[in-house]
């Protein structure tokens, strides 16, 4: 008698209940993450750029304009500000829109083609379980959105790749969704335009090459429409992007650059083991089907990203791990693509891959739990106000006490000076006029400083920040470091 296990695949009731338990963990993890997760500097610009304080016109001339990211992500976060207010959660879950909208692509074309489930399926549990998805969700940014815009697209070129055949008539829905996702992945952020154009390009090329002409032809066409908004905006914009260019604070060498290629690769292979050994596994062994072909061209489309990012930083520093968000979709399809049909033929595989999504999901959450931010500083002053109500609490900018020049991006000062507001009213403090230099003669005399280096000496710090104390008040001072900032206590003159 036999004992070798006949592998039986899972039922569609099982994949689906897996799927749905993993996207709930997913989102009961980033809300929590949000929860607990102090606004950061970014978050704060976010926050004032789509402030309903001026007309329409004046914000898009005023600050869209004199921005460094393209418009698009500013203008649908403006027209939900109404129902969001200055609520830093509630502005972290406009996320979930960009994940409809890439969840509702990928439904799309699992409906179409039910060839394409088991990759889809798995592309989902990877794409959950990776690291960078929890930590890009839970931020007030445009990066969620390029995530979730390219894990559309690399969803739409599996279904153009594997479909083994030209483009035709009956193909005009997959056309328009390459359209809807191209214009997406081109439109939030100028790095995430430069890879999507380096992995579009990657795939027009190597359909052409296969045989599938019409199809690089017409995505060819789709990619250069969709870039026509972010041409337009760069051309508004360019005096802005080369004076940034020419100031930026990134300063990542070779070297630097590369170590964020390495932890890139480890979110990539890591966001599910079992998977990717299921995929490295069927890489090495021989054969040609068209996951294999697309698992190749999708990993080429990622190391010519790479390259190109890296060439482009060689001449101006500009690596960072959230600009390779645009990229790690089409790496994680790759794996995606090898594994899903060892997986989905086995429901003992199945389960493994699934519940190892669960686990990274788990992990993940820990690892980011909590990190503070501005929350940290705001809360320190806010219990020293509300210890004794008529403590001085001067806001000062983090380049005024660093005591040297700094280059100033237009709008930095009052996006600044709105960030800390925006804490002082989540955290019920009350701020010394801007500027001011009030000394208070019953409680502490504070100066906060967030987004900043470790902080002067005391006595720097009150000649910074403009204040009038004496040698015995600057002698006791004590200094509260935490999150991304600190506060200087200056106790009162008696």
């Amino acid at each position: 008698m036999s004992n070798t296990r006949i592998a039986r695949p899972p039922s569609a009731i099982t994949v689906r209940a897996w799927i749905a338990g993993i996207l709930i963990a997913f989102l009961a993890a980033a809300a929590w993450t949000s929860l607990h997760k102090g606004i950061w500097y970014d978050e704060v610009w976010s926050v004032f750029e789509v402030r309903h304080d001026l007309p329409l016109g004046r914000i898009i001339i005023e600050r869209w304009l004199r921005d460094i990211h393209p418009p698009a992500f500013y203008a649908l976060s403006w027209l939900t500000e109404p129902l969001t207010g200055d609520g830093i959660f509630a502005r972290r879950a406009l996320n979930l829109a960009p994940m409809a909208f890439a969840g509702a692509m990928l439904a799309g074309i699992g409906r179409k083609r039910a060839d394409a489930r088991g990759f889809l399926a798995v592309f989902a549990m990877l794409l959950l379980g990776a690291g960078p998805a929890l930590t890009a969700i839970v931020d007030h940014r445009s990066n969620f959105s390029q995530l979730a815009a390219c894990a559309a697209l690399a969803g739409v070129l599996y279904a153009i790749v594997t479909s083994g055949r030209d483009y035709a008539r009956a193909d005009r829905w997959l056309l328009g969704l390459a359209g809807l996702s191209a214009l997406a992945a081109f439109n939030f952020h100028y790095l995430g335009a430069f890879d999507s154009a380096a992995l579009l390009g990657v795939f027009i090329v190597a359909l052409a090459l296969c045989g599938q002409r019409g199809w690089a032809l017409r995505l060819a066409i789709v990619g250069a429409v969709a870039a026509l908004p972010v041409a337009a905006s760069f051309a508004v914009q360019h005096v802005v992007l080369a004076d940034t260019a020419r100031n930026f604070w990134a300063a990542t060498t070779g070297w630097e650059a590369l170590a964020a290629y390495g932890s890139f690769l480890g979110a990539v292979l890591l966001a599910n083991l079992v998977a990717s050994g299921v995929a490295l596994l069927r890489a090495v062994r021989p054969g040609d089907d068209a996951e294999r072909r697309f698992a190749w061209i999708a990993a080429v489309a990622v190391i010519v990203a790479l390259v190109a990012l890296f060439a482009l930083n060689a001449a101006r520093p500009v690596i960072q791990p959230r600009y390779l968000l645009a990229i790690l979709p089409f790496a994680l399809a790759a794996l995606a693509a090898l594994a899903s049909g060892p997986v989905m033929r086995d429901r003992r595989l199945f389960a493994g891959v699934a519940a190892t999504a669960l686990a990274m999901i788990g992990l993940n959450g820990w690892i980011s739990r909590g990190a503070p931010n501005w929350d940290a500083t705001a809360a320190f002053v806010g219990g020293e106000q509300r210890d004794c109500p008529d403590t001085a609490i001067h806001a000062r900018p983090h380049w005024t006490m660093a005591g040297g020049q700094a280059f100033l991006l237009d709008n930095e000062a009052a996006v600044d000076r709105a960030g800390y507001e925006l804490e002082a009213r989540r955290f019920a403090t009350r701020l010394e006029p801007e500027g001011g230099a009030r000394v208070s003669a019953r409680c502490p005399t504070l100066v906060w400083v967030t987004h900043a280096a470790p902080p002067p000496a005391s006595g720097v710090l009150a000649v910074r920040a403009g204040l009038k104390l004496s040698p015995k008040s600057i002698g006791a001072a004590r200094i509260f470091v935490g999150g991304s900032g600190y506060v200087a206590v200056f106790p009162p003159l008696i």
